[in-house]
């Protein structure tokens, strides 16, 4: 039996995708009138069966681009949030013990379990999949991230002296201290995500290496890509040994944010700042269409989940 995630109510400011727009390029040019008739009319739309009031619509398709929330008040729908999706994700094994929900309950930042470390991730389609976290039943989670900043990642050293609290057990255990009494450390190769609760519940800091990049010709903005970058290492194999592997999370990247003169390749060493995003189900993910490819599922919906009339 899974145990069921902590709830937790947060304010309702917190949910704002604002940054993670503007990142993605979405600024407020793209929300003038009939640019927002144009997502409605054009979008795909879907509708909890317990809350025919509220909707997520996604544009330009259900495959990656703008999803927007929207709840009816008698007259017209009200935009309630936005944020951007992929094309692409990553799905692994995710086992959610913390929920934040919206005073509404139709947004949330869930935090969870996978391998050894824990994520805090905005739920993509929590309207739709809330029944489930309440229950208990989600296992799996896809993510991907909106890159807020990117640039080729520095030189890697970490100096810690004798106050930092991993010092003394660090000594103790054989690390042999530089000419200044510190410890010294290379972050080369390393997959690390560091919180940035200042920015975002779900904004991290990483650092990683490329091993693949896709640019977007069909995205709702120019000059984008997908950069996938191993972020976390903490899985284990079947003998209980590290998984080299580790996290190979998809990122948007966008030109005009690039810390760089060119795109990102496939073995360099990258750092910024991102904005996680997810969605979890019950089940293991079952792309149909891509049987070499289970990671490239993005954006399909539930089925099962009306259609918006």
């Amino acid at each position: 039996m899974i145990a069921k995630p902590e709830f937790l109510t947060l304010d309702a400011e917190v949910f704002y995708n604002g940054p993670a727009l503007e990142a993605a390029g979405i600024g407020p040019d793209m929300w003038d009138e009939d640019r927002l008739a144009e997502y409605l009319e054009d979008g795909v739309a879907f509708e909890a069966a317990d809350d025919p009031n509220s909707a997520i619509v996604q544009y330009p398709s259900e495959e990656g681009g703008l999803a927007m929330l929207l709840r009816w008040d008698d007259e017209a729908y009200e935009l309630l949030n936005a944020w951007p999706f992929l094309p692409e994700v990553v799905s692994t094994p995710a086992s959610p013990f913390r929920i934040g929900e919206s005073p509404e309950g139709d947004q949330a930042f869930v935090t969870c379990q996978i391998g050894g470390a824990a994520l805090v991730y905005f739920e993509d389609s929590y309207l739709l999949s809330r029944d489930e976290y309440r229950a208990g039943e989600i296992e799996f989670a896809q993510f991907y991230a909106i890159g807020a900043q990117f640039r080729p990642a520095g030189t890697g050293l970490l100096e810690i002296g004798p106050d930092d609290p991993a010092y003394a057990s660090l000594v103790e255990n054989g690390a042999t201290l530089n000419s200044s009494g510190n410890l010294e450390f290379s972050l080369a190769g390393a997959a690390l995500m560091a919180p940035r609760f200042d920015i975002a519940p779900n904004a991290y800091e990483f650092r990683g290496e490329v091993v693949s990049l896709a640019e977007l010709n069909d995205w709702i903005v120019p000059d984008a890509a997908i950069a996938r970058v191993t972020v976390m290492r903490p899985f284990e194999d079947e003998d209980g040994e590290p998984d080299a592997e580790g996290l190979d999370l998809p990122i948007l990247l966008r030109k005009p944010l690039l810390e760089a003169e060119d795109w990102p390749q496939p073995g360099d060493e990258v750092e910024g700042v991102i904005y996680v995003y997810g969605s979890g189900f019950a089940a293991p993910f079952d792309d149909d269409d891509d049987d070499d490819n289970e990671d490239d599922g993005a954006g399909d919906a539930e089925e099962g989940v009306p259609i918006l009339r």
